[in-house]
């Protein structure tokens, strides 16, 4: 993400210069009070018991199936730099296993274009910043708990906000006076804060590199017979982005499998919800065929999936993120030749 902004500007508002200056009251107090040590700090316990009794009274993740417009608390041991428990909105699923989110900020006012005044009442979920959006692997955002959800409104403005500060498009004037002015000097005191930011942010960054280092390792591996399709990690266009967010996406034809023996092919498609995919067993003249009815999808754990019946499968996207085994009923794995398609 960009830390200066250079977008298409427009002269600042009354009510952004305002803002501004709320924003800079609240830095500068956050620059004091972050040199303040407490002598109570070095009284901390350091028998386990204290700790295990307060952990024994926090609720367990909400790991259940991921939603788009879902605002989560992230668990403080992602972000252990963090000075503040960390809210943050899930925008889309970026990449299959990849949920893309956006942080709340730690101030009540926008600091840049890249930064949204929600009017949510709750101080921790004024402000979006869109600007630090990060794609997040699936297992690590479901550590997290649910607690509360967007509107339809609040998730077309993010995605606004997120398309001005990331690709320098128009903001809808609606939307102007509900973001921050834009930066032009190196010295902003901005600069730094967005420095501070992105770092408490860095083990996310961390995390969605090794997920995909690991999913490139499993795409190259035959000797486990794990099939990743590359098409469900392949980032769509922005356009498409805002589409999903919407709700709005068509049908869209995936990617084939050939299936060495028998001769078939798998044809996976993504269907409009953009979560559920349609799975069809077809012959060389793309016509249903029930050679494969009883085999199996399963997971890289060996759990299943689902059933192939009467030439087809229903799975959601989620189920086969990290990869998936096909075997057939009698426990035969199949061996794939994967063709990747538009």
């Amino acid at each position: 993400m960009k830390t200066l902004q250079s977008l298409q500007w427009t002269p600042p508002s009354a009510s952004q210069k305002r803002r501004l200056a709320d924003w800079l009251g609240a830095w500068n107090l956050d620059r004091r009070l972050s040199g303040v040590h407490f002598g109570f700090e070095a009284k901390r316990p350091t028998t386990p018991g204290p700790v295990a009794e307060i952990a024994s009274r926090i609720a367990p993740f909400d790991n259940a199936t991921l939603n788009v417009g879902e605002i989560r608390l992230i668990s403080s041991l992602l972000l252990p730099e963090c000075p503040r428990p960390l809210y943050a909105a899930v925008l889309a699923e970026w990449e299959q296993g990849l949920w893309l989110i956006s942080p709340y900020g730690r101030f009540s006012a926008p600091a840049t274009p890249g930064e949204l005044l929600t009017g949510r009442a709750a101080a921790a979920l004024r402000v979006l910043c869109l600007w630090n959006a990060h794609p997040v692997p699936v297992e690590v955002l479901q550590r997290s708990w649910l607690v509360e959800h967007m509107s339809r409104e609040e998730m077309d403005d993010s995605w606004s906000v997120f398309h001005h500060a990331l690709a320098g498009k128009i903001l809808p004037s609606s939307l102007h006076e509900r973001v921050g002015p834009p930066i032009f000097r190196n010295e902003d005191p901005r600069v730094e804060y967005q420095q501070q930011e992105a770092g408490f942010l860095e083990p996310l960054k961390t995390r969605a590199i090794e997920w995909v280092a690991r999913l490139q390792t499993t795409e190259t591996s035959e000797a486990t017979g794990i099939i990743v399709l590359r098409g469900l990690a392949r980032k769509p266009e922005e356009e498409q982005l805002a589409l999903a967010a919407a709700g709005k996406m068509p049908a869209r034809k995936l990617s084939l499998l050939q299936i060495v023996s028998p001769p078939v092919q798998l044809r996976f498609t993504i269907e409009g919800d953009d979560k559920t995919i349609s799975i069809w067993v077809l012959d060389k003249k793309g016509e249903p065929a029930s050679q494969l009815n009883g085999a199996r999808f399963l997971s890289k754990e060996g759990a299943q999936l689902g059933v192939i019946l009467d030439a087809q499968c229903l799975l959601y996207s989620g189920q086969i993120a990290g990869g998936f085994r096909l075997v057939t009923k009698e426990g035969k794995l199949l061996k794939v030749k994967t063709k990747a398609r538009r």
